[in-house]
Parts: structure tokens; sequence; C-alpha cells
């Protein structure tokens, strides 16, 4: 059986550590030790915009031991970074701490290598595969709206429910013993992905990688049964896959692709906490409850609302292979630069009010290079349609059975993803 090979890009021969040579780039001075990050807790947004507003588009920020990252915003950093059309910023050196866990998943791998396996899995999320996994949904999305009822941590509930459809969706794996042993190892995976990489016995780096190590045996034990299999789920079709020239992607891909993908569906994207920070928005404002039952259409006003405020990534990061000059900086090559989403799409110059809670803002597109939930370029979410489609099932669902009433503040940490932190209470009422 021939495999499709992987192909050399220019990212390979980057170091393992960016560049430190960053002093000419402007910048808040940091902490020896904390660099600048308790500016940028819980939220950097509002410290990301005063920087922009003192230094211009491009700074320096320190991180751990005043390690200097570059910021870059604005419209020339979203279009340049994003689309990419020299080839330059490596989507991999970017995210090394993602494959650590995930290995070569396609969020990291770059340029034509990336575009072969984008091209593989493109597939997957065509319409009649996407019309598929609905109709797979549904049954799990029934159960999980009938479960709530009164008092709900809705940060919990839609966790659990993106991670059950993801599971049986996207791995083909039904309600049973296999689903119960892979849903605690996923979740002690996400759990330790940004943890430091201390690799001892009990801290959280040492049993995320003994849980990953689980979950590929584990996917590697049902490769070969998909392989051979005819199922509409999202790993059969990847494990049958042939390209024009009738070769299939090689077990390791498969795995490591298969990880990212459950990785993505659970925690980082528009399926969980996009869900649940709905949830809380809507409690907070009915009248958009009833006109959503009564104008369904608008559900999507409503999701890209809430990712604007609400970005489930703060940060976009890549590193650059060779030197690079635009928006009036100079990047030596190997340089750390992070596009920070919910600075961008909370600058007053790019939305009016930003704070404000408004779906009828995207009533009309916004302006170009200001509003990239889902990336842009070759490394826009390939299961962008997937958790827009998640979202408006669900949406629809649970608000003709319930109305919801708001309980707790809305009380968030933002890095290194967006996440509630205490309870975040929504009431549920049967309608």
């Amino acid at each position: 059986m021939k495999t499709i090979p992987r192909i050399p890009v220019a990212s390979d021969d980057l170091p393992a550590k960016p560049t430190r040579s960053l002093d000419h780039l402007p910048g808040p001075r940091g902490h020896w030790l904390k660099g600048n990050l308790e500016s940028l807790l819980p939220n950097p947004g509002p410290f990301l915009l005063e920087m922009q507003a003192t230094y211009g588009n491009c700074f320096t920020i320190g991180m751990i031991l005043n390690r200097r990252v570059v910021i870059w915003m604005g419209e020339t950093a979203h279009q340049v970074m994003l689309t990419d059309r020299e080839q330059n910023f490596s989507s991999r050196g970017g995210w090394d701490v993602v494959a650590a866990y995930f290995g070569r998943n396609i969020l990291t791998r770059d340029f034509e290598d990336h575009r072969q396996h984008r091209q593989a899995m493109t597939g997957l999320f065509k319409r009649d595969a996407l019309a598929r996994y609905e109709e797979m949904m549904q049954p799990i999305i029934d159960d999980a709206v009938d479960r709530l009822d009164g008092s709900v941590d809705v940060y919990v509930e839609m966790k659990r429910l993106a991670l059950e459809i993801a599971i049986e969706v996207f791995a083909g794996v039904a309600p049973g013993p296999t689903a119960d042993a892979i849903y605690p190892d996923l979740v002690q995976v996400l759990d330790s992905v940004l943890a430091p990489h201390i690799r001892l016995p009990g801290t959280r780096h040492w049993k995320g990688m003994s849980a990953r190590n689980r979950l590929k045996r584990r996917i590697q034990n049902l490769l070969r049964e998909r392989r051979e299999g005819d199922g509409d789920d999202l790993f059969t079709r990847l494990a049958r896959h042939r390209d024009d020239e009738g070769r299939c992607l090689a077990d390791e891909d498969v795995v490591d692709h298969m990880l990212g993908m459950l990785f993505a569906a659970h925690d980082t994207t528009a399926s969980a906490m996009a869900m649940a920070m709905m949830l809380a928005l809507l409690a907070r404002h009915p009248e958009w409850q009833q006109r959503l039952i009564e104008e369904p259409e608008k559900i999507d006003w409503i999701l890209f609302e809430t990712l604007r405020l609400y970005s489930p990534v703060q940060f976009v990061p890549r590193r650059n292979i060779n030197a690079f000059g635009a928006d009036g900086i100079e990047l030596p090559p190997n340089a750390h630069v992070l596009l920070p989403m919910q600075a961008s799409h909370m600058n007053p110059a790019c939305f009016t009010e930003p704070k404000t809670f408004d779906p009828e803002r995207f009533a009309h597109p916004p302006k170009p290079h200001t509003f990239y939930p889902f990336g842009r370029g070759a490394h826009m979410c390939i299961g962008m349609h997937f958790a827009t489609l998640e979202v408006r099932a669900v949406m629809t669902k649970l608000l003709g059975r319930h109305q919801l009433e708001p309980i707790d503040e809305i009380d968030l940490d933002y890095l290194p993803v967006i996440r509630p932190l205490k309870r975040l209470a929504v009431g549920f009422r049967r309608a």
C-alpha cells in the first residue's frame, strides 16, 4: 500500500528556539523573571491596545525570564502573516508546544507539505459529509439538551457535549467502554498541553504525555478496522482516503490528524467555549432569545459577536524563516511573532463600542482584515463549517425547549486559552 510521502519544506531548518535578537524593537520593560505577564493577565487585550497606542503596531513584550516575543497588530499584520503569500511564516514553529502532544497534524505542517495534507482532508468537510455528521450528532444533542435543567455550569456541559460529538462523529466510537476510556485521557491531554515541559512523574506534563500515549495506542488499534470499514465517521473517511495516484495517508499521519481533530473540536474552537459564552450572553439578553426562535438564521450573528468578544484562542503564533520588513518594522529570521486576535477584535478603530454586545454589527461584513475568528489563508480552520453547523444545531434545539436566565457573573481567564475563572452558571427553565 503506497502512502503519501512527506514533502520537505523551508521551516524544517528552523532552530529549535526562536531568536533573541530583538533589542532594536520598542516595547515595555519587563521584570527579569515575570516579564510583562502581570500586565497580560488575566486579559491581555487592554494592555496590548495600550502598548499599540504607545509603540505602534509592532513591539516586544516579555514572557517568563523576560524572554521577548514580537507582538504585531494592525491590518498589515493580519494580511501578511495569515495569507503568507511568500511562505515565510511557519505555523509549525509557532505552535511547537502543540506539536509535542499532537505530532504533525494539519496545524503543525507548513507550506507544500501542509497543502498536500489539507487537500487530503478537505473532502472530510464537504457538504455531503457535513450533512451526515449533522445526522450523527442530533441524538447526542437531544440527550444533552434534555439534561439541562435548573442551574447549569454551561462551560462544563458544553465541553462535555463537544467531546461526546467529537468521539462519536470524528472518531466513530459509540458510547461504551472505549468511549469511556478515551474521554478522561483526552481531557488530561487538553489540560496539560500548555503546562511547563517538566518530565518528572506526577507533573502535569508527564500525566499529559502518558494520556497522549494511551490515546495514540487506542487510535492505532482502531486504524486497521477503519481502513477496511465503510462508516460515515471522519476517522473512517480519513483512513480510506486515496489521492489521485491511489496513495493513502501513512498510519502515523492518520493518528496525528485524529489527535489534532479531537483537540480542536473540544477546547479551542467555537464548538465548546463559544457555545458556553453564547448561552451566558443570551441569558442576559432575553430579547435575542425570542428573536432567534423567530429568525434562527441569525444564530450566526450571535456566534460571530461572541467570538469577537471572547476569542477562544488569544494569539496566532508564527515564526518567520527569513528576515522580513513591512509596516515600518524589520524582523530578523526566526522571530517568535504573535498576532493578538482578541485585542484586534476589541479595537475601537475597527468596531464601534467594542465592549458592547451588538450582534447587529454582523448584518454586514466587517472591514477586511479586522475579524478572523477561524484564521485566514492556508491555515484557516479546516473545521470551520463543522463548528458553525454544530453551534446552529445545538442552539436551534435548545432555544426551542428552554428559556435562559443569568445566574453567575462572567469572570474569565484569557490565557493560555479563554476559560471561566469560576463556575459559569445559567438557569434553564422549560419553555
